[in-house]
C-alpha cells in the first residue's frame, strides 16, 4: 500500500514540476513578446534618395504604430559598404531581433550564411532573387532557416505593365507602330533584371512593337546623357522610351526635350518608383506614366515581423509575398499626389493590417487600394 501511495506522490510531483516548467517557459516567451521588437533596416542608398526616403517614412510610421524599435543604417549606394553594414549588425554583441535588407546579387548568399551561423533572423524586401541564384539560395526557411520571409514587388509584371501602358498612350497619340528604346538599371540589380524580363514578355505579346535596343545604366542616371544622345542618333524613329526608374526617365527627358517639337509630340516615356520629381513630371506632362507604390513594403515588413513575433506566423499564407506596382498617369496623378503628402503615413493605422491585431482577416491586404482606403479613414 505504501508503495502505491509513494508512486502516486511521485506522479503528482512530476506533473506539478512539469506544469511549473511549462509556465516558466511560457512566461519567458510572453516576456520576450512584451519587449519592443528591435529591427534594423539597412538602406542600400543615401538618406535623401527619394524612393528609399519614402519607404523609410512608411516603415517608421508602421514601427511606431506597432511598438517596434527601428534602427536605420545607410550604405550610400556603395556595394561593399552595404555588405559591411549588414555584417556589422550580424556580428554585433547585441544584434537586432530582426534584420531587414534588400537582396544584392552575388553577395547576399554570403550574408544569409553569416546570419544563419549567428542565429540572426532576417527578412528580405523589395528585391527578387535573380533566376541564376535561386537554386543556390532556395526559399525562406529551407537552406537558411533564419531567413524567415521575403516580400518583393512583382518587378517582372511591372516591366510588362509599363510597356503596355506606354503602347496604349502611344496609340492615343496616333502612332500605329511603336519603336521602343529601353533603358534599364544596373546589371547587378535584381529589380532591373526582372523588369527587363517583363519588357520582353510584353514585346512578345504585341506584333506592332519593335525593340530598338536595351541598355543598362547606373540607377541614379549619372553619365547617361551621352548614352541617351547615342541611342537617339542610332534609333531616330524611336517613339516609346521605356525606363526601369524615374531617375533614368528624368535624365532621358533632357535629351528628348532638345528634339524638334513635331518629334517630341509623338514621344511617350515612362519610368518606375513614384519619385517626387517623377510624379511632378507626370503632372506636368513630361513623363507619361510611372509605376509605383512598392515603397509600402517598408510598412508591410514591420507588419509581418510584428505578427511573426507575436505568434501569428505569416508562413501559414506563404513565406514569400509579392506586391503589385500601380500606374500613375495624368488621369490619376492629382489623387495620388494628395495621398503621398509626407504627413499622411501617420494617418494610417498599421495595426489594421496586422493578423495578430485583426485575426478575423483571412489574408494580408498589401495592395494600393487598401492603402487608399486606410488613408481616407477619418481620424
Amino acid at each position: 500500500m505504501s508503495r502505491q501511495i509513494f508512486a502516486v506522490l511521485v506522479t503528482v510531483v512530476s506533473l506539478w514540476l512539469a506544469q511549473c516548467q511549462t509556465a516558466h517557459a511560457q512566461g519567458i516567451v510572453n516576456a520576450d513578446r512584451e519587449k519592443p521588437l528591435r529591427v534594423t533596416f539597412v538602406n542600400p542608398d543615401s538618406p535623401d534618395s527619394p524612393f528609399w526616403q519614402r519607404l523609410i517614412a512608411v516603415m517608421s510610421a508602421a514601427a511606431e504604430d506597432l511598438g517596434i524599435s527601428l534602427n536605420i543604417v545607410h550604405a550610400h549606394n556603395v556595394r561593399m559598404a552595404y555588405v559591411e553594414a549588414l555584417m556589422t549588425e550580424i556580428e554585433s554583441d547585441d544584434p537586432p531581433d530582426y534584420l531587414v535588407y534588400i537582396y544584392l546579387r552575388q553577395a547576399s548568399a554570403y550574408v544569409l550564411a553569416a546570419a544563419e551561423q549567428a542565429g540572426v533572423k532576417s527578412l528580405i524586401i523589395n528585391t527578387e532573387i535573380p533566376q541564376a541564384e535561386r537554386a543556390t539560395i532556395g526559399e525562406p526557411r529551407t537552406r537558411f532557416k533564419q531567413w524567415i520571409g521575403h516580400i518583393h514587388p512583382d518587378d517582372r509584371r511591372a516591366g510588362e505593365d509599363l510597356l503596355t501602358e506606354l503602347v496604349s498612350l502611344s496609340t492615343a497619340k496616333g502612332n500605329s507602330f511603336h519603336q521602343v528604346t529601353a533603358i534599364s538599371g544596373s546589371r547587378s540589380s535584381a529589380p532591373a533584371l526582372e523588369r527587363d524580363l517583363g519588357l520582353h514578355a510584353a514585346l512578345a505579346e504585341h506584333s506592332q512593337i519593335k525593340l530598338n535596343q536595351l541598355v543598362h545604366v547606373d540607377w541614379n542616371g549619372e553619365g547617361i546623357d551621352d548614352v541617351i544622345v547615342g541611342l537617339m542618333q542610332r534609333h531616330p524613329n524611336t517613339n516609346v522610351v521605356w525606363t526601369a526608374g524615374d531617375s533614368i526617365a528624368l535624365k532621358a527627358l533632357k535629351t528628348i526635350s532638345k528634339l524638334p517639337e513635331s518629334k517630341r509630340r509623338q514621344f511617350v516615356i515612362g519610368g518606375m518608383d513614384w519619385s517626387e520629381k517623377g510624379l511632378e513630371a507626370v503632372a506636368n506632362g513630361d513623363i507619361d506614366v510611372s509605376m509605383g507604390g512598392h515603397f509600402m513594403e517598408g510598412g508591410w515588413a514591420m507588419v509581418m515581423l510584428y505578427d511573426y513575433h507575436h505568434g501569428h506566423d505569416f508562413a501559414r499564407h506563404n513565406t514569400q509575398l509579392t506586391t503589385q506596382l500601380f500606374p500613375v498617369t495624368r488621369d490619376n496623378i492629382e489623387q495620388v499626389s494628395l495621398l503621398l503628402s509626407a504627413n499622411d503615413w501617420q494617418h494610417i493605422n498599421f495595426e489594421s493590417f496586422s493578423m495578430a491585431q485583426q485575426p478575423e482577416q483571412s489574408a494580408y491586404r498589401f495592395h494600393w487600394p487598401a492603402v487608399v482606403a486606410a488613408l481616407n479613414q477619418p481620424d
